[in-house]
């Protein structure tokens, strides 16, 4: 029987089997090990992320709604390197889009776009 595609992705970024190549693949060229900890927070980002944005959501409540899991989101910027958030970012599309969404938030902020107090 095949394995499910969600499955699938969690084995190849544990490192228990290897990719089978194609979309998404790392083809090798990381070597960041993950642990179960970390897929299961870009999981769960990935999937709070996906299901506001597909209630039409607009960006400013998906930032409110998303706050709680801010903490977690850290927690992989603090023990990951740029080729672990490259593979989570591979497998989880919601959690890549968050990623980005971050990465404009701090950047309106650094230029005076969005002011903060």
């Amino acid at each position: 029987m095949a394995m499910d595609p969600e499955e699938l992705g969690r084995k190849v970024l544990l490192g228990e089997i290897k990719s089978p190549g194609g979309y998404g693949s790392t083809n090798g060229l990381y070597n960041m090990k993950l642990n179960p900890e970390h897929i299961n927070i870009a999981q769960e980002i990935d999937r709070k992320f996906t299901k506001l944005e597909g209630k039409g959501y607009d960006y400013a409540k998906i930032f409110v709604e998303m706050s709680d899991l801010m903490p977690k989101f850290k927690k992989l910027l603090d023990e990951l390197d740029q080729n672990g958030i490259d593979q989570l970012s591979i497998q989880f599309s919601g959690f890549y889009q968050f990623s980005k969404f971050l990465e404009w938030i701090s950047a309106q902020i650094a230029s005076g776009e969005i002011k903060v107090p």
